[in-house]
């Protein structure tokens, strides 16, 4: 087992016994702490209305990002939302639904204006340095657009404390995020 399986393991069963622990109040309140910390952040506190965000609804012991995708809408913004299944089949790629109505590629979504992109993670380093899940999705989808310094979005990603490292176990195709919000 590699390195990164490894601690993947670890971390979603430490998230399970975090979310058992906290139980649906606490997870709610940790919702709302997520929203209001991220959003404080100058990168979102400062985008004009009708900005494009895109976020991801989380699932299982995720951070909790329901909240948060609530505030920027009513905030103003427009929030794309990852897809990588359609009918049960996954998706070569990744594709973003804005609005609710229109399916993007990642370097459409940027062409249309997306200022900054909350990427799910499950560790990262406080220098940004990211682990995901495993199936890839995100590198491959980040790869194809410019970064925050020549243009591009800013990458973002939500983790908990007990989840930032001071290293992780990084390959070249992992992305770096610009940010890392630690709830």
């Amino acid at each position: 087992m590699s390195d990164k399986q490894s601690l993947r393991q670890q971390i979603r069963q430490h998230r399970r016994e975090l979310h058992e622990q906290a139980g649906e109040p606490g997870w709610q309140q940790r919702a709302a702490t997520i929203a209001t910390q991220a959003c404080a952040r100058p990168e979102i506190a400062d985008l004009s209305s009708g900005t494009i965000v895109a976020s991801y609804e989380s699932y299982g012991d995720e951070p909790p990002t329901h909240a948060l995708n609530q505030a920027l809408i009513d905030r103003g913004l427009r929030v794309a939302l990852p897809v990588y299944k359609v009918h049960g089949q996954r998706l070569p790629t990744l594709k973003w639904l804005l609005d609710d109505k229109e399916f993007l590629d990642t370097a459409s979504l940027v062409a249309a204006g997306c200022a900054v992109m909350v990427i799910p993670a499950l560790s990262a380093t406080p220098d940004g340095d990211r682990l995901g899940q495993g199936a890839g999705y995100y590198d491959r989808a980040l790869e194809t657009i410019d970064r925050a310094t020549a243009g591009g979005p800013i990458l973002l990603t939500i983790i908990g404390e007990s989840d930032v490292r001071d290293e992780l176990p990084i390959q070249p195709h992992d992305i770096r995020m610009d940010g890392v919000v630690v709830v």
